[in-house]
């Protein structure tokens, strides 16, 4: 199988995770505490990481799992911290950077023959 992911606890030793249906990465910057719009109007900005350094979010969905394949990938995205490989859309590269989860949403349907099934499990990786 072909992996779109990776994750480990460290960037030298990362396993593969099953590919999602969908991932979209964000970039955002991050703004100075200074940044906002005085009595002017005009937006004054300081900007502390820019895009070159903008903190990334990486949105994560699968469609159709078994629930024991929806397990693995949630135990999987389970730990605090942790580090992440992927295909980097505004860089057309691999990247590996440290991430937590947040905002985990897991849809459980069932079957005719009475067993569950994800309709859908998605979250954010956000770097950290």
């Amino acid at each position: 199988m072909a992996y779109a992911l990776y994750i480990g606890q460290s960037a030298q030793q990362l396993t593969g995770v099953r590919p999602p249906n969908e991932m979209s990465v964000t970039i955002s910057d991050v703004d100075a505490s200074t940044t906002g719009r005085p009595a002017s109007g005009y937006i004054v900005r300081s900007v502390v990481r820019g895009m070159a350094t903008a903190v990334r979010s990486v949105e994560l969905r699968w469609q159709n799992l078994p629930l024991s394949a929806a397990s693995v990938i949630l135990n999987a995205f389970g730990e605090e911290f942790y580090y992440l490989r992927y295909q980097d859309p505004f860089t057309a590269d691999w990247r590996t950077s440290r991430f937590y989860t947040s905002d985990r949403k897991c849809t459980v349907k069932r079957m005719l023959d009475g067993q569950s099934f994800i309709g859908e499990l998605s979250f954010t990786c956000v770097e950290r």
